[in-house]
C-alpha cells in the first residue's frame, strides 16, 4: 500500500508542476474542503469543491511566477493522513 500511495503522490506533484488542473482534480474529492485560518495567512479563506481547488491554486499564480513542488523523499509514517478518490 505504501508504494501505491507514493506513486499517487508523485503523480499529483507532477500534475501540479505541469500546470494540469484537470489531472489534479482527478485526485481530489468533489466535496474537498480546505480552511486557511487567519493564523497562517493575511488572507484567510475556505476552499470548497473542485472550484475551490482551482481558486486555491490560482492564488499561487497570482503571487509567484513559477511554483514547483519537488519532494526529496517519501517515507512510511504509518496510517495515511490522506486517501485517493475514485
Amino acid at each position: 500500500m505504501y508504494q501505491r500511495n507514493v506513486e499517487i503522490l508523485r503523480a499529483v506533484f507532477q500534475a501540479f508542476n505541469d500546470g494540469d488542473m484537470e489531472r489534479i482534480l482527478q485526485f481530489m474529492h468533489p466535496e474537498f474542503e480546505a480552511v486557511v485560518p487567519p493564523e497562517l495567512s493575511a488572507e484567510p479563506d475556505v476552499y470548497r469543491g473542485h472550484d475551490g481547488v482551482r481558486r486555491y491554486f490560482a492564488t499561487f499564480a497570482e503571487a509567484m511566477d513559477d511554483v514547483r513542488f519537488e519532494p526529496e523523499r517519501f517515507w512510511d509514517a504509518g496510517t495515511p493522513s490522506w486517501s485517493p478518490c475514485g
